[in-house]
């Protein structure tokens, strides 16, 4: 009962007293050295434009931290590396833990980053959080115990769009449409197999280059075949010609991917666009306290929050509650809390807590489509769909547990401590 009334305590301070109390927790902690989180992000290919948002979430978030930690004598700092090449990665990670001995690592990193730094964390028994990677084996049989995901799989944002089409649209003949690249090829077998499952209808599946400038050839083929859904695996950028050119053609049917680049979206003018994405953040949430941090994140960077900022934000403040609650800085004492099922608040209406046989983050999603009237601010291009899991949809793959791979596939096994 302590520990639930200490984090209300610090949700009501972070909330109405903002830096009320900076002059004051300053003087408790400063002949205490502060506790180290470390923050490794790439700025290189599709992440370059998501370093920013990546680096204000976890800012915003240390912060926030910091208005409970005082409270408590503690403080915590932020210790941020980057890097352009790969090769520097595991270089970058090992300065964190070395030389500046972080309690923790959040990495806002591709596929191939986050796991050699998987690797890396487990070997010296330090946690690392991943923010950014979607890839499914890092969940299944890369998975490792001092590893946990804040970023959604890729078979999650799958089932998040699956079940909307499926069993709130009853759309089930869908024609794939990806790149020939291997993450969206591993992307598209995962959705192949979901549908599946879900006894839909596979009508055509074609494998495209990237960086192409028309689709017209592509349009009329699926004008031919006729499906339900077009199910659209490339990245933001392909994917953004892609949709504009499907709107121009003017096709009636529905028009889904499995993720979408929002920072990408706000380069576009909205009334071009056409499509359905899950994501896990929205800076027009306002239920459970979302409007509260999204307006504390504008008011501090006067940009929107995405869903980057969210899972780096959601990162630190996981790292900073549970060291403050276990009163303990040892990696083995912040895994054990986190298996125990340590709730956290992300202003998403709901606890959420790791599933213990992969360490996934157990979450909401929200679907989101272009809006076509004019929002209050420049960013405001998309709306609401549904939230997910989905409302009034009874079937076990439409809960937080069931979203993604289910257990009785899993190959992920941890080790132990």
């Amino acid at each position: 009962m302590r520990k639930e009334i200490l984090s209300g305590i610090g949700v009501i301070i972070s909330l109405f007293f903002g830096n009320l109390f900076t002059f004051s927790n300053s003087l408790i902690v400063e002949n205490i050295p502060p506790i180290k989180i470390g923050h490794l992000s790439s700025q290189t290919g599709s992440l370059k434009d998501q370093h920013e948002y990546a680096i204000m979430g976890a800012r915003l978030s240390l912060e926030e931290n910091n208005v409970l930690a005082g409270f408590f004598g503690k403080e915590f700092s932020l210790v941020s590396e980057s890097y352009t090449q790969i090769k520097f990665a595991p270089q970058k990670a090992l300065k964190l833990i070395q030389e500046d001995n972080v309690i923790a690592i959040v990495g806002n990193l591709d596929e191939q980053a986050t796991l050699f730094i998987s690797e890396l964390t487990q070997k010296h028994r330090v946690p690392f959080f991943n923010s950014a990677s979607k890839a499914d084996n890092l969940r299944g049989v890369d998975c490792h115990r001092y590893t946990f995901h804040i970023k959604p799989s890729a078979a999650i944002y799958i089932s998040a769009i699956g079940q909307w089409l499926i069993h709130k649209k009853n759309l089930t003949r869908w024609y794939f449409l990806s790149d020939d690249s291997f993450a969206n090829i591993k992307i598209y077998e995962q959705a192949q197999h979901f549908l599946k499952q879900e006894n839909g209808r596979e009508i055509a599946h074609e494998i495209i280059s990237t960086g192409k400038s028309t689709y017209l050839p592509i349009l009329k083929k699926i004008k031919y075949t006729n499906p339900e859904v077009v199910f659209v695996i490339l990245n933001s950028e392909d994917q953004i010609n892609f949709l504009k050119q499907y709107k121009k053609y003017d096709l009636p049917f529905q028009v889904v991917s499995p993720y979408m680049d929002i920072v990408q979206l706000w380069k576009h003018d909205a009334k071009n666009l056409i499509g359905v994405w899950p994501t896990i953040w929205y800076h027009e949430l306002f239920r459970y306290s979302a409007r509260e941090l999204n307006n504390r994140f504008f008011r501090k960077y006067n940009k929107p929050m995405d869903s980057t900022a969210w899972t780096n934000w959601a990162a630190v403040k996981i790292i900073g509650e549970v060291v403050i609650r276990s009163n303990s800085t040892t990696g083995k004492d912040i895994i054990e809390s986190l298996e125990s099922n340590f709730p956290f608040d992300g202003h998403k209406g709901s606890a959420l807590t790791f599933r213990n046989r992969d360490h996934q983050l157990k979450q909401p999603l929200h679907l989101v489509t272009p809006r076509s009237e004019p929002g209050k601010r420049k960013g405001d291009i998309l709306k609401i769909v549904t939230r997910v899991p989905i409302p009034g949809i009874k079937v076990k793959s439409n809960s937080l547990e069931g979203l993604g791979i289910p257990h009785s596939e899993s190959k992920c096994q941890l080790e132990s401590l």
